[in-house]
C-alpha cells in the first residue's frame, strides 16, 4: 500500500505470484501509476525481469515488483541493460525468504522454498546501485539502475494476515 502511493504517475510492472496478488488488495487506486501491467496466465514466474526489461519506456520511471523466487528465476535479464542506459529501471526484490504464497495455502514449510539469499551481488555483478529496505522510505534518492532488496518483517505479515483472515470470517 505504501510503495502503491509513492508511484503514482510512473510505470509499474507486477511480478506472478504474491506482488500482484497484493497489489490488488491493497494498492491505493487514487494515487494509482500511469500504468501498471503484469505477465498473468499459465507462464509461471520465469521471464519476468526481462518481460519487465523488453516493457519499459523512457518516458517515465520504470518499477518492477517480483519476489526473491521470480527474481531467482530470471538473473541473467540484467545483462541487456547496459543498451537500456536512457530507462529509469528500478527492480523491487520482495524478498521473504522464498515462497511464501505456498505457506497459507498448504500450512506446511515443506511446501516452501527456503533460502538464505541476498540479491546484492546480483546488483554488484550487472553495475547496478543496491539498497536494503525494512520499509519503505519517505524519500527515495535512486540511481538510474536501481535494485532494491524488500525485505517484509514476518511477524508483521502473520499479524496481517490473521487481521484480514478475521474481517472475512465476520
Amino acid at each position: 500500500w505504501h510503495l502503491s502511493k509513492k508511484l503514482k504517475g510512473q510505470s509499474v510492472y507486477l511480478g506472478n505470484s504474491l506482488p500482484i496478488r497484493h497489489w490488488d488488495m491493497v494498492a491505493d487506486f487514487d494515487s494509482f501509476p500511469a500504468r501498471v501491467v503484469g505477465n498473468r496466465g499459465a507462464n509461471g514466474i520465469d521471464g519476468q525481469v526481462s518481460t519487465f526489461l523488453g516493457w519499459s519506456e523512457a518516458a517515465t520511471e520504470n518499477w518492477c515488483l517480483i519476489g526473491d523466487l521470480t527474481a531467482m528465476y530470471d538473473l541473467p535479464a540484467l545483462w541487456i541493460t547496459p543498451q537500456l542506459e536512457e530507462k529509469k529501471l528500478r527492480i523491487v526484490v520482495i524478498n521473504n525468504k522464498g515462497g511464501q504464497i505456498f505457506k497459507r495455502i498448504f500450512h506446511r514449510d515443506i511446501f516452501l522454498n527456503k533460502h538464505d539469499i541476498d540479491f546484492s551481488h546480483w546488483a554488484k555483478m550487472f553495475h547496478w546501485e543496491y539498497q536494503v529496505w525494512n520499509n519503505i522510505p519517505e524519500e527515495m534518492n535512486l540511481a538510474q539502475h536501481q535494485l532494491i532488496e524488500l525485505i517484509p518483517d514476518a511477524h508483521q505479515t502473520e499479524e496481517f494476515w490473521k487481521e484480514w483472515d478475521a474481517m472475512w470470517k465476520k
